[in-house]
C-alpha cells in the first residue's frame, strides 16, 4: 500500500544514519491511527539520534507536536519562525493566527471607540464589547481605528441566559467531539466557533450570549494585519 511504501522509504533513509534528514510529508498516506503512532516514533527517533530533521507538512498538528522550531510559510514567504508554543500563543499576524490551531482562531473585524472614559470594540451596530486598559492601549496603538480581534474557541465563554456585558450569538450548528463540544454561530454576520464541556446542551437556532477572555484576546492592525 502507499502507507507501507512510505514507511519503507523512511526506514531506508534512517538506516543510512545521515546528519540531516529532509522529510516531505512522510506520513501523508497513513490512516489516522497509524499517523499518530508514527508521529510519536519519529519524535522519539529524533531524540535518540540527535540529527537535524527538516520536516515539511501541511498538517499543523504534526508541526506543533513534533517541532523544536516551526516555520510558518505563506506564498513562499516566511511568516513566523519560533517554538511551536510561541507561534500558537503569540502569532505575529492574522495569517499565522488563523492558520495555526484547530479549529482556526476566530478573527473579528472591529473598530475602536472611546465612550465615557472606556474603550470599546464595535462591529457596526451588530455588537460592542468593552476592553480592559491593557487591550485598550494595544488597540489605540493601531495605525487606524480598524482592528481585528483574535479569539480562540476556548477564549470565548458561552452563557445560556442573558448576561451583562455579553454579546448575543445565534447558534448555527453544534459538533460534539467527546471531550469538547464545538458551537458554531453567527456573531452579527460572522460565523465563529466556541467550545463548551460535553455536559452543556445547546441546539441549533438557540440564542446564547458570549463573553471574551481578554487575557487571551489578540489584537491586530486591520491594515497591516
Amino acid at each position: 500500500s502507499g502507507g507501507q511504501q512510505q514507511r519503507v522509504a523512511l526506514g531506508r533513509a534512517l538506516v543510512r544514519n545521515p546528519q540531516v534528514f529532509l522529510m516531505d510529508e512522510p506520513l501523508s498516506n497513513l490512516d489516522a491511527k497509524l499517523r499518530v503512532q508514527m508521529r510519536a516514533e519519529l519524535k522519539r527517533f529524533h531524540q535518540d539520534i540527535n540529527a537535524t530533521i527538516v520536516y515539511v507538512t501541511h498538517d499543523q498538528l504534526e508541526a506543533v507536536t513534533m517541532a523544536d522550531k516551526m516555520a510558518v510559510m505563506s506564498g513562499g514567504l516566511l511568516q513566523q519562525y519560533d517554538a511551536p508554543d510561541v507561534v500558537y500563543n503569540h502569532p505575529v499576524n492574522t495569517f499565522v493566527a488563523s492558520f495555526v490551531g484547530s479549529p482556526a482562531m476566530n478573527l473579528l473585524p472591529a473598530t475602536v471607540a472611546s465612550e465615557a472614559g472606556a474603550s470599546w470594540l464595535h462591529n457596526g451596530d451588530r455588537w460592542s464589547y468593552r476592553l480592559d486598559a491593557k487591550r485598550a492601549a494595544i488597540a489605540n496603538s493601531s495605525s487606524t481605528e480598524a482592528v481585528v480581534a483574535g479569539l480562540r474557541h476556548n477564549a470565548i465563554k458561552i452563557h445560556q441566559t442573558e448576561t451583562p456585558g455579553a454579546v448575543p450569538m445565534r447558534v448555527y450548528t453544534v459538533e460534539p467531539t467527546g471531550d469538547l463540544t464545538y458551537v458554531h454561530g453567527y456573531l452579527g454576520e460572522q460565523l465563529i466557533v466556541a467550545s463548551v464541556p460535553p455536559s452543556v446542551h445547546i441546539s441549533a437556532d438557540d440564542t446564547v450570549w458570549l463573553t471574551f477572555d481578554l487575557d487571551q484576546m489578540h489584537l491586530f492592525d486591520a491594515v497591516t494585519e
